[in-house]
């Protein structure tokens, strides 16, 4: 039988300090990668929505000539809100049909009709 080595107290407690001390630099390691990825997501979020809402007020100002020009051609903008309902309606009601089976083609279901 191989005769296990002894390690004295001294060179356990030396192990268990390096140990520990490695661990906490893993620790902080650790947290700092995350406080930098969290910068970098913070950073990048900024400029994202510093973007988009350059284009929410482009849209916004465009909105506003199309508008005045609907108006300067006489067309009340007010008739204009309940088409749109519609349309977003009628898209919804479409998006919904594709979903649907034709009564003919129920074989995809494993029933027959």
């Amino acid at each position: 039988m191989p005769r296990i080595k002894q390690k004295t107290k001294a060179e356990d407690l030396t192990r268990v300090r390096n140990n520990q001390r490695r661990c906490r630099q893993r620790k902080r390691d650790y947290v700092a990668e995350l406080e930098r990825r969290l910068t970098s997501i913070e950073d990048t979020t900024s400029r994202e929505i510093q973007r988009l809402q350059s284009i929410v007020d482009e849209l916004r100002q465009a909105n506003e000539r199309l508008t005045a020009l609907l108006y300067s051609g006489g067309t009340d903008c007010g008739s204009i809100g309940p088409l749109r309902q519609t349309e977003s309606e009628n898209d919804a009601l479409r998006d919904m049909s594709s979903d649907l089976v034709p009564l003919g083609d129920a074989s995809i279901l494993g029933k027959a009709v």
